[in-house]
């Protein structure tokens, strides 16, 4: 039995919820003095199941290259393909923040938040970069969902669980190490994940599309069960 009446309890009361798949490339895997290079928040449509298509709209996806004002090392240019000539006449990332917390967050609405490894690392960033900004969103509308942690609890015995394996176990083009594509790719993991989900723990009680609507349902199984 599941425990989501809480998160229920607090949906109908706001008679929304979002689903944000965010990534975050940067110059460095230290997540307290590296800094945003490239970042993306793909918004869930309230409609079916999109095509990938309809991401490339401003309603639906809000990415930016970021000025991180030190220069990158080699290595990141190889892994990303991010060149310092492209981020030199860029904004940093005090100029975007602002208009991210007002994408995600909002006061009558809970914003579910999917990214991998976003305990560990896109969450630190995301709220580093609101700390650093003087900026508190009101806590209790953000929730994060990290889909390392759910492919770890619904699949144990996975040898590794890298967004790269997963995409590869699904067979699922694998991002290019760009915000925007490795959301792509992760949405659609995470799709496979609730397809997992659903069938084995949740006996194909829900479709898809209803698990996609209502994060509060994977996000109590995740954290509360």
């Amino acid at each position: 039995m599941f425990n989501y009446l809480k998160e229920l309890h607090t949906y109908l009361f706001t008679n929304e919820m979002n689903t944000f798949y965010f990534d975050f490339e940067t110059t460095g895997l230290n997540q307290y003095h590296d800094h945003i290079i490239d970042f993306c928040f793909l918004k869930e449509p309230k409609t079916t199941t999109p095509s990938d298509t309809v991401f490339e709209t401003d309603e639906y996806c809000f990415q930016a290259l970021v000025n991180p004002e030190q220069k990158l090392t080699a290595k990141i240019t190889e892994i990303t393909s991010i060149t310092n000539e492209m981020l030199k006449d860029k904004p940093t990332i005090e100029h975007f923040i602002h208009s991210i917390e007002k994408y995600i967050n909002n006061k009558n609405t809970i914003s579910y938040m999917i990214a991998h490894n976003c305990h560990g690392f896109d969450q630190i960033f995301l709220e580093n970069a609101f700390r650093n900004n003087g900026i508190q969103p009101k806590q209790s509308n953000l929730k994060y969902i990290d889909t390392l942690l759910l492919a770890k609890k619904i699949s144990p015995n996975m040898f590794s669980y890298s967004l790269k394996t997963l995409c590869k176990y699904y067979q699922i083009q694998e991002g290019s190490h760009r915000a925007f594509s490795d959301c792509i790719a992760l949405r659609k993991v995470y799709i496979k994940l609730l397809e997992k989900l659903n069938r084995e723990h949740f006996k194909n009680t829900y479709s898809i599309n209803y698990l996609l609507k209502n994060p509060y349902i994977v996000y109590d199984f995740l954290y509360n069960n």
